[in-house]
Order: C-alpha cells, then sequence, then structure tokens
C-alpha cells in the first residue's frame, strides 16, 4: 500500500508544471531563505520560523502603511462631517430668507394693493372736482 501512495505523490510531482512563471517566482522566493547559510539541514528545519518570521514582518509593514490610509480617511471624513454641517447651516439660512422674503413679497403685494386703491379714490377724487 505504501508503494503506491508513493507512486501517486511522485506522479503528481512529475505532473506539476514548474516552468510556469508562478512556480518560478515562489520558487525564487523560497531561495533566498537559503543564501546566506545555504541548503542546510539546519536551514531546512528553521524554514518555518523564518516564513513566520518575514510573514509577521509583512504583516507589520502593512498595518504601518495601513495606519497612513487610515489617517487619510480620517481627515477627508472630518471635511465631510464639516462640509455636510456647513451645508446644513446654509439650508437653515436659506429657509429663514425664504420665510422673510416671502413676507416681504406679501407686505409689497399688499402695500401695492392699497397704492392702487389709493390711486383710484385720487383719480375718482380728481373727476369729482
Amino acid at each position: 500500500m505504501a508503494p503506491r501512495v508513493l507512486e501517486k505523490k511522485l506522479k503528481r510531482v512529475r505532473e506539476m508544471k514548474t516552468d510556469s512563471p508562478e512556480m518560478l517566482e515562489s520558487l525564487d522566493a523560497l531561495a533566498t531563505f537559503y543564501v546566506p547559510s545555504g541548503n542546510t539541514l539546519e536551514a531546512r528545519r528553521n524554514l518555518r520560523a523564518n516564513l513566520e518570521s518575514r510573514g509577521l514582518s509583512l504583516i507589520k509593514e502593512f498595518m504601518n502603511e495601513f495606519a497612513v490610509v487610515q489617517r487619510r480617511l480620517d481627515s477627508v471624513k472630518q471635511n465631510v462631517e464639516s462640509i455636510h454641517s456647513v451645508c446644513d447651516n446654509l439650508l437653515e439660512k436659506l429657509d429663514t430668507s425664504t420665510g422673510e422674503s416671502k413676507a416681504f413679497l406679501e407686505k409689497a403685494n399688499e402695500l401695492q394693493h392699497k397704492r392702487n386703491a389709493a390711486a383710484e379714490k385720487a383719480k375718482a377724487m380728481d373727476e369729482f372736482l
């Protein structure tokens, strides 16, 4: 039974495309772990720790870069909130001025009617006299 398992694994390895760009890039990245000490037994034993260490350093680097992005997003958020506040104030002032303008126009129309009525009375008085 063991020979069949080994045969299957060997068959899978033989069918693997080792000339693909992804595989070559992966092998090149893996080779960087063996450069200082070479492909020794101790280097192979430490490979997992080295990979975890490199992964941790990449995560820390990502977090540092993301912190910059987060600060910029916070700044944008504050600007948007400020703009929203200004727009709310402007809308409130616009509503107030609309109400005042409406009252002003109503008063102007009332005075225009009174003026027209007074003009008609004056005209009637002139005709009468």
